[in-house]
């Protein structure tokens, strides 16, 4: 996997355990699905993914594509001992972001979805009923649980690293999807031109802010 791929894998881990208790299986999970045989680690990498406009968006849409693009609450029929109503708190969200990213990063989780997209269906569904069965698990109506993810920028708008960890979610949940679609060889490739694609945007930045300051030091 590409340097890119393991800083959004490091970077969501950081966010859902805790900087300083990321599990070790984690961190192999992120190594494993790099290359597979690297188990060096990389210095420098940031303990969170930069969150951009782009990306900010892409959890709107991931959400949106969950569950209706309403932001009014859905109405679920009363399910004995499931909870169907009200909005999902951040120990729940945080709870299905976590046991998704360590379901989807494992081998089995992978080798499901890709097998969803030979069979004809969408990677994305199949990951949603993942997110749904960790709700199950937790006494959460699947679908109700589903349809809160439309509500997290909206409820939690207060709160910027959680939010910065629904984005990495989100953002887990396409690569995984991606992956699936595209198998790895072909997937590591498009990593490898986000990357360079990055850094040139990340060149081009550095290149200006210098500019500006070699400018404004000529005014000095």
């Amino acid at each position: 996997m590409s340097q890119m791929m393991n800083w959004v894998t490091e970077g969501i881990s950081s966010l859902l355990v805790g900087e300083d208790e990321v599990p070790a299986e984690n961190k192999a999970a992120a190594a494993a699905s790099a290359d597979g045989d690297d188990d060096d680690d990389d210095e420098g990498v940031p303990d969170a993914v930069e969150t951009t406009d782009a990306s900010a968006a892409s959890a709107d849409a991931a959400a949106a594509s969950s569950a209706s693009a309403s932001s009014e609450p859905d109405t679920f029929p009363p399910r004995d001992g499931f909870q169907t109503e009200g909005m999902l708190s951040k120990e729940d969200l945080m709870h299905v972001f976590q046991e998704f990213y360590r379901a989807a990063m494992t081998p089995e989780g992978k080798a499901r979805l890709s097998k969803a997209f030979k069979e004809g269906r969408k990677p994305e569904s199949e990951a949603t009923i993942m997110q749904k069965e960790i709700l199950e698990a937790r006494k959460i109506d699947g679908d109700f649980g589903i349809s809160c993810f439309k509500r997290v920028r909206e409820t939690y708008q207060d709160d910027q690293r959680f939010l910065m960890a629904f984005v990495q979610f989100c953002n887990i949940e396409s690569m995984v999807c991606d992956e699936a679609e595209l198998g790895p060889e072909k997937f590591q490739e498009k990593m490898r031109r986000l990357q360079e694609q990055r850094m040139r945007m990340m060149q081009q930045h550095g290149h200006q802010c210098s500019h500006g300051h070699s400018h404004d030091g000529g005014h000095g």
